[in-house]
């Protein structure tokens, strides 16, 4: 396992960082990790939610694991066609 970014902010309450440290020594959030970079692979140049609905997965989920991924990048933001805003979209580096 090699994650580099951290399970919580610094800013966190505990409970963040003990449900953060619990999730990472399970294997969890690298297999999640894993997922992501997957979705990447599929489907390059979308924004995390519509990774998401794609996969029929929670949102927040893939937020919050792309940035671990070492395998995918971020892009140029386009408008999501889920959120109808803005976002980041994610590329395979």
């Amino acid at each position: 396992m090699n994650i580099q970014t951290p399970n919580a902010r610094n800013t966190d309450p505990l409970s963040s960082h003990l449900a953060g440290e619990e999730i990472t020594v399970s294997g969890k959030r690298q297999r999640q990790i894993d997922y992501v970079t997957r979705m990447v692979e599929q489907h390059e140049g979308h924004t995390s939610a519509e990774l998401a609905k794609m996969h029929g997965v929670d949102r927040y989920m893939v937020a919050r694991r792309l940035p671990g991924s070492l395998a995918v990048k971020k892009g140029e933001p386009k408008r999501c066609d889920v959120s109808c805003r803005s976002a980041v979209t994610w590329w395979v580096k």
